[in-house]
């Protein structure tokens, strides 16, 4: 994807990192990581650092990653479980990837400090999609209109030109767990991103 991005525009404005995956059962990729992890933390983490190249390019560019407030969840890491989870818990791995989400966002937006790009993240709200009824079939939803909101003003709009490194909620900036703001795991889930998507000593 980001080859045929590349290959085909010379710039990029806004990416929105807005795909995931929850897994009743335990599933590795060909790589032996597991799914949840790999799909809706390494993705990101790869296809950002792959297209950051387009995105400088822009007088403007913005990147966007659909969090969540699963991410409340974590208040601790087991190092030791990832990144093959054989100690699965569904909810513990979803939650887990959306903590490193916003853990990401942090950590991009100091590193892009200075630069024309910013990154934020966002909790979208409990958005009726084929996730949410796995994860919590009958819960309360909105439709994914509703949920898109917070997205399109962080990508579109201008008060939102200058904003980088916040976690936001209904289109105003939310205060994320005590934890992912941790410089110790921010750092040290970025290194593990690095080795598993290959990008060590080649990211930004």
């Amino acid at each position: 994807m980001a080859g045929d991005l590349t290959s085909r525009w010379s710039r990029l404005d806004v990416l929105v990192n807005n795909a995931g995956t929850y897994q009743k059962n335990r599933h590795l990729t060909k790589e032996g990581i597991e799914m949840t992890f790999a799909v809706n933390y390494l993705g990101p983490f790869l296809l950002t650092n792959l297209l950051l190249p387009i995105l400088r390019k822009s007088p403007e560019a913005r990147i966007v990653t659909v969090a969540s407030s699963a991410h409340l969840d974590v208040d601790r890491i087991d190092w030791e479980n990832l990144p093959t989870e054989p100690l699965y818990d569904p909810w513990g791995a979803y939650s887990l990837s959306k903590f490193a989400d916003v853990v990401f966002t942090y950590s991009l937006a100091r590193l892009l400090i200075g630069s024309n790009v910013t990154a934020n993240c966002l909790y979208p709200g409990v958005v009726d999609t084929k996730l949410s009824r796995a994860a919590a079939p009958g819960i309360s939803t909105i439709t994914p209109e509703e949920g898109a909101q917070t997205s399109i003003w962080l990508a579109s709009s201008p008060e939102a030109a200058d904003i980088s490194g916040k976690y936001f909620e209904n289109r105003k900036p939310a205060r994320s767990s005590a934890l992912s703001h941790d410089r110790n795991v921010q750092d040290r889930l970025w290194k593990m991103a690095e080795e598993l998507t290959g990008m060590k000593d080649h990211t930004l």
